[in-house]
């Protein structure tokens, strides 16, 4: 791919055997890459002089190392504006050196229950990018139930300019753990403006977590998260707007 290639949005979808992405010396503006790989491999992503490149979208269903992604797309990492991780497990190595997202405005991240270290992963994106705007939580449910979130004082964390917070599937599925993950993202985003939570959790999806069978049920836990988001919206300051989809 040559600087002359005259599109600029790449969207790589469905291509299971794909073991190896190299793209450099392009004007892309925005890449997008849901390919799985192989069964027994993930896939070699490299990026190289890409300086107009500002929007990054990953997708799949492995587990993700983030530091070894951001080593493969290093060369836009400073200059990224939206960063979009999606369905990936992500593994958290906290003696590792984070990069910083300098320039990052808008960040979806996914965040699981079980996951001990998720606060600490979550605070480690922040700290990244001084000059996030927009935080999107895609929270995933999961059928183990645990207790509080161990590490809380090591992962604090405040942000000045983090103004729009959007949590996905918090209605329907929200655990002791998912209102812990929205009371410290409102703790620490110091001047909020706007807290969405999207429900976004259709039948196949509460099937495959086994989270409501009937719609009894479904009314039912409806009922209990939006009574969660009441006493939220009750602990945050009168300016913040909270919306429920």
């Amino acid at each position: 791919m040559s600087p002359s290639t005259a599109f600029k949005y790449l969207v790589i979808q469905r291509c299971n055997n794909l073991t190896r992405i190299q793209i450099s010396d392009a004007n892309l503006v925005s890449f997008v890459n849901e390919a799985d790989g192989l069964q027994s491999n993930k896939v070699d992503l490299h990026l190289k002089n890409l300086p107009l490149l500002v929007e990054v979208s990953l997708g799949g269903r492995r587990s993700i190392d983030f530091l070894e992604v951001a080593f493969q797309i290093c060369c836009c990492l400073a200059q990224l504006e939206v960063l979009k991780l999606n369905e990936f497990s992500m593994i958290y190595r906290r003696e590792s050196v984070f990069p910083t997202l300098c320039n990052l405005k808008h960040l979806e991240l996914p965040l699981h229950e079980d996951d001990d270290s998720a606060l600490l992963q979550l605070s480690s994106f922040m700290k990244a990018a001084p000059l996030l705007h927009t935080l999107v939580l895609q929270l995933r449910y999961s059928m183990r139930r645990k207790g509080p979130f161990p590490n809380k004082k090591a992962a604090k964390c405040l942000h000045n300019n983090l103004k729009v917070v959007e949590i996905v599937r918090y209605i329907y599925t929200c655990t002791t753990r998912h209102i812990d993950l929205v009371k410290y993202v409102t703790k620490a985003a110091m001047n909020l403006e706007k807290i969405v939570f999207h429900s976004d959790c259709d039948r196949d999806y509460r099937s495959r977590v086994r989270l409501v069978q009937t719609e009894f049920e479904l009314v039912e836990r409806r009922k209990e998260c939006l009574s969660h988001v009441r006493m939220i919206k009750k602990k945050l300051p009168a300016s913040v707007e909270v919306v429920c989809l």
